[in-house]
């Protein structure tokens, strides 16, 4: 440590100011070039955090639910049907229809797709009666994970339901 010979203050302080005492770092003086830095530091914090949300908003938009999505499912026992949607865009829209097992198909109702979850209805005449089937899933890649709920009520069965796109090129019946 180098000590001033004329008052006994350390050399490698920064002068004090006019009128004040000189400040060691124990006492609470801070370096200017730090103050700066950390400044820096904070506006580069900032800038990477709202990248960040900005990139995580762009992913969830970027989920694309067109295409032909299908799935499987039992029906009595011991028959499997196959069941899928054609979604697609128009006039940026969201439409499409379902065909099911009968391979008739019906238009989607009440479609909706936000932050990567969609949700749509598909009603069919049973026995000259109305059923409505309700759709929910979250788009991850090329699988819809999520339930369906058949019929109407709060006591409406509800089973797991999982489809997956068709890819371009891929055999279809």
């Amino acid at each position: 440590m180098k000590l001033d010979v004329k008052d006994g203050a350390d050399a490698s302080a920064p002068p004090a100011a006019s009128g004040s005492r000189p400040r060691s770092a124990a006492s609470g003086w801070t370096p200017v070039v730090g103050l700066s830095a950390l400044k820096a530091f904070g506006a580069v914090f900032v800038f990477f955090l709202v990248l960040t949300v900005r990139c995580a908003d762009t992913e969830a938009e970027a989920v694309d639910p067109t295409g032909i999505w299908k799935w499987s499912y039992a029906a009595g026992t011991g028959n499997v049907l196959e069941a899928e949607i054609r979604l697609r865009r128009v006039d940026a829209r969201l439409v499409g229809e379902a065909v099911g097992a009968d391979r008739k198909e019906l238009p989607l109702e009440k479609i909706e797709f936000k932050d990567g979850r969609l949700r749509f209805e598909v009603t069919r005449l049973v026995v000259g009666k109305r059923f409505t089937t309700r759709y929910e899933g979250v788009i991850t890649g090329d699988r819809i994970k999520g339930k369906s709920r058949a019929g109407s009520g709060a006591s409406a069965p509800s089973r797991d339901w999982e489809a997956v796109r068709v890819r371009a090129g891929a055999v279809s019946d």
